[in-house]
């Protein structure tokens, strides 16, 4: 088995990503590009 891929976000982590996503004329997968990184 390799190694976990998945992802643990903070609170404050989530938040923003939540505003930036429903922000007018914002792009999720941009978004989600962004906040992988």
């Amino acid at each position: 088995m390799g190694p976990s891929r998945r992802r643990s976000w903070s609170e404050e982590e989530r938040l923003r990503m939540l505003s930036e996503a429903f922000a007018p004329g914002a792009c999720v997968a941009e978004v989600c590009r962004v906040s992988i990184r």
